[in-house]
């Protein structure tokens, strides 16, 4: 028995998060110091705003989110991008300064 799913919200939602980690990938690549916060600050606010819209119009235009309810939604979703984001990026950046020799990790 073969099972498929016509849903395409798992793979739109998923499509987003890899938008955002490429995104992410790219301007830690144009960084020349670590220090550079206001690069950091505006890459990473800029990254956590592509995730919820399109994630969040995926699912109210397929019916699984009221649009009613878009900016509380959009919002809990930002939030989450937003506190995760400079933790996962700071550690894949400190993880490449580290293989490319630049800093030493004790």
């Amino acid at each position: 028995m073969e099972m498929t799913n016509s849903n395409p919200m798992p793979r739109l939602i998923n499509g987003a998060r890899a938008a955002v980690t490429l995104y992410g990938i790219m301007v830690a690549d144009v960084f020349e110091r670590a220090a550079d916060v206001f690069k950091f600050s505006t890459a990473a606010t800029v990254s956590t705003l592509i995730s919820p819209t399109i994630g969040i119009t995926s699912l109210a235009l397929a019916g699984f989110a009221d649009w009613r309810n878009f900016g509380a939604i959009w919002l809990t979703w930002w939030l989450g991008d937003t506190t995760g984001d400079p933790t996962g990026s700071t550690s894949v950046m400190a993880n490449n300064a580290a293989l490319a020799g630049t800093i030493v990790v004790a």
